[in-house]
């Protein structure tokens, strides 16, 4: 999977790249806020409640951590 996450850099990346044992230290995940909402949890579904909370517990296993941060629309 790391290899293929590098490979995807590599070709969508603007001439970044990514050795390809790269590990992570910390995933972002941004959420697209409508209306100008701001991101909390009661602003979440039910299931993008759980989601992150599950995959943050994962990867915590392996070192790394999660931020979840929200993001107007253009």
């Amino acid at each position: 999977m790391r290899k293929q996450f590098a490979a995807e850099v590599s070709r969508l990346g603007k001439g970044r790249t990514l050795p390809s044992a790269y590990d992570p230290r910390k995933v972002v995940f941004a959420i697209l806020m409508e209306n100008g909402a701001e991101l909390s949890i009661d602003t979440l579904y039910p299931f993008s409640q759980v989601t992150p909370a599950h995959v943050a517990r994962v990867l915590g296993t392996h070192g790394i951590g999660v931020e979840i941060i929200g993001i107007s629309a253009a």
